[in-house]
C-alpha cells in the first residue's frame, strides 16, 4: 500500500502525461493516420490509469481481490504490477512495430525521454518486487540466529524492516522519475 507523499507529485506529473499525450492525439486525429493517433490515445490511456493508480491504490485493490479469490497466503500485489509492465511492453512494442518509428526519428529526444521512463519504471517495478523477496531472506536468516521468532521483528531487528522500507523508498522515487521522463 502506498504511504509516501511523493505518490502525488508523480500522479499529477502522470495525469499531465496523459493530457499531453491526449491533446498530441487530437493534433494528430486525421493529420498521421490510425496507427499514430492509437498509439498517443493508448499512452493517455496508460498515463491516466497509471496516475489514477497512484492515488486510489487500484493495483493493490485488485491484488487484495485475487489474494481473496484465489486463496493464495503470499503478496500477489507485485505480480499485478508485473503484469502492468508486460501489457504495457507488448502495447508499445506492437506500436512501434507498427511504423511509429517515422515520429521517433522525427522527435528523437522525446523517444529517448520516454525510453528512459520505461528503464527508469523498470527498475522501480523490480525495486517494487524484489523488496518482498529479500525481507523473507533476512527474516529466514534472522531466524537461525534466534531462538525466539517474536523476537525476529522486534525493535533490535529493526535492520530487516530497514531494508525492505529502503527498496520501497527507491521504487518510489524512481517510479516518480519514470514519471517525470513520461512528461517531459
Amino acid at each position: 500500500e502506498e504511504f509516501s507523499w511523493i505518490r502525488y507529485s508523480t500522479s499529477l506529473f502522470l495525469v499531465l502525461a496523459s493530457l499531453c499525450s491526449f491533446l498530441l492525439f487530437v493534433r494528430t486525429v486525421r493529420k498521421s493516420g490510425f496507427l499514430q493517433e492509437t498509439f498517443w490515445l493508448v499512452l493517455a490511456g496508460g498515463f491516466l490509469y497509471g496516475g489514477l493508480d497512484e492515488v486510489m491504490e487500484i493495483h493493490e485493490a485488485i491484488g487484495r481481490f485475487l489474494q481473496k479469490a484465489l486463496s493464495y497466503s503470499g503478496e500477489i500485489t507485485d505480480y499485478v504490477t508485473i503484469g502492468y509492465a508486460l501489457v504495457a511492453l507488448i502495447v508499445i512494442f506492437l506500436l512501434i512495430r507498427a511504423r511509429i518509428g517515422e515520429f521517433v526519428s522525427r522527435y528523437r529526444i522525446s523517444a529517448y525521454l520516454f525510453l528512459s521512463g520505461v528503464c527508469v519504471y523498470a527498475i522501480s517495478t523490480a525495486c517494487d518486487t524484489v523488496d518482498v523477496i529479500v525481507h523473507a531472506k533476512m527474516v529466514s536468516f534472522a531466524k537461525v540466529f534466534t531462538a525466539d521468532p517474536s523476537f525476529v521483528m522486534s525493535d533490535a531487528w529493526h535492520l530487516l524492516w530497514s531494508v525492505k522500507n529502503s527498496f520501497n523508498g527507491f521504487e518510489e522515487v524512481f517510479e516518480h522519475t519514470a514519471a517525470l521522463l513520461f512528461l517531459l
